[in-house]
């Protein structure tokens, strides 16, 4: 799928690649692709996509590195795994508001 920058789309300015999913379905069902929910190019119509990033580990590093300083395995590894979940539920959060 290629990204442009305006409406002319005289350029690509790059170019995004999605997987088909893999799961096995019944017969005549597709698997489906990111890119089959964006217009094509051909119908002369315009499309948009929006992206956001979301973290919830800033200032996390330095707790990290001091639990991994006194060979705290534990805690280091619980640090990273909470800063990962919260990040995956802020942007779930994110993702419902941008829905509604």
């Amino acid at each position: 799928m290629d990204i442009y920058s305006d409406e002319n789309c005289d350029k690509p300015l790059d170019k995004f690649r999605f997987l088909r999913n893999q799961q096995e379905k019944p017969d005549n069902t597709p698997n489906l692709s990111l890119a089959d929910f964006v217009v094509p190019k051909t119908s002369g119509k315009h499309d948009c996509i929006g992206g956001f990033e979301v973290t919830a580990g800033i200032g996390f590093e330095k707790w990290v590195e001091i639990y991994e300083d006194d060979n705290d395995d534990y805690n280091a590894i619980m640090m990273k795994i909470l800063a990962d979940r919260l990040a995956e539920a802020f942007a779930e959060l994110m993702h419902a508001k941008v829905r509604k």
